[in-house]
């Protein structure tokens, strides 16, 4: 499979021919019995496999966990990763080429494991997020210096002789567009800002192991990097980037909702969830409770005028133990009050 040369012997063969690189693609190997069946039709073999341990795995989890024997068979930098980090992060990323990268990489892996231990499995998606960017970023710089090897990896583009490189490679993942005044946008401005700081983390990761394992060329290169990162990245990305953003906001109209509409959408609310609770008491389903969540949390972020993104991460616990204002409260406040 890393060759692509030889046969690949699998469990059924497919309707159409295929060449050896299209059956790596379209085949993983079961978790269970570890026999090759199209990732399509993986989880109907699953479910029926006499090696299968009793466990509540899902369709997409069988995927990954598939995913993740091939990867850790092939891929040495996956075989250190902590296994909540694997299994919460890593599992759940979509299987292509730019993933693969990020599974070859051992100071990608290195930076998505840091995040993990900051953010949690609640931002998995941001995580995974920041990791094929940084991958998507090799790539790019990759094709665009082509006369260096297809191996070359984030740690080694992170020297100040590469500098100028990673530049030209964030902006044209920025995608310049010029504008009749002359002045240089981007079209995609969010992805230099966050190349930007996750550029620098990786450096200081780098920096890091260079100081455990007392190698002088690891520090030196990033020492590098970094000091020509504070000086030009903020003129050649972040400006633009940052003028992209202003532009698009004194261009954008804000509008407010008028006070009928709110009114209409406020006694929409009161009478969807007073049914849906008399039915969800009568009848108990998980269509009619998914609904009552539904309107009820629509009801609490027009409530709040706030984004969506606060009110979901409300938990029930901290409504049941908020604090008591009322008797938490001095006796000025409370006469004041009255």
């Amino acid at each position: 499979m890393e060759s692509g040369e030889g046969e690949l012997i699998v469990g059924r063969e497919a309707n159409k021919e295929m060449t050896l690189r299209e059956k790596i693609d379209a085949y993983l190997p079961c978790a269970y019995c570890c026999v090759m069946y199209l990732k399509h039709d993986l989880w109907r073999h699953a479910k029926r496999c006499r090696f299968r341990t009793a466990d509540n795995t899902t369709a997409h989890s069988i995927v990954g966990k598939s995913r993740m024997i091939v990867r850790g068979a092939l891929n040495q930098d996956t075989a250190n990763v902590d296994e909540k980090f694997r299994c919460d992060i890593l599992e759940g990323m979509r299987s292509d080429e730019v993933t693969d990268v990020v599974m070859s990489d051992a100071l990608i892996l290195k930076y998505g494991a840091d995040l993990y231990l900051q953010l949690g499995r609640i931002r998995a998606h941001d995580i995974s997020q920041r990791m094929r960017q940084l991958a998507r970023l090799l790539m790019t710089f990759r094709t665009v210096n082509q006369q260096l090897p297809d191996t070359v990896s984030l740690s080694q583009l992170l020297t100040g002789h590469n500098f100028d490189d990673v530049v030209n490679a964030t902006r044209l993942m920025c995608n310049p567009v010029e504008q009749p005044t002359g002045r240089p946008l981007y079209s995609n401005p969010s992805i230099g800002l966050k190349l930007g700081h996750s550029l620098v983390k990786c450096c200081e990761i780098k920096k890091g192991q260079g100081i455990r394992m007392d190698c002088e060329t690891d520090i030196n290169e990033a020492d590098a990097f970094l000091t020509l990162h504070k000086n030009d990245w903020l003129t050649h990305i972040s400006k633009t980037a940052h003028a992209t953003f202003k532009l698009r906001r004194h261009n954008m109209p804000q509008q407010q909702p008028s006070a009928t509409d709110l009114l209409k959408l406020k006694n929409y609310h009161a009478s969807a969830i007073e049914m849906l609770t008399d039915r969800l008491t009568k009848i108990p389903a998980y269509a009619t409770w998914r609904k009552l969540c539904e309107v009820l949390f629509s009801r609490l972020v027009v409530f709040n005028r706030r984004r969506s993104g606060e009110t979901a991460k409300l938990l029930l616990s901290a409504f049941i133990n908020r604090p008591k204002w009322e008797q938490a409260a001095n006796d000025d406040m409370s006469s004041r009050e009255a």
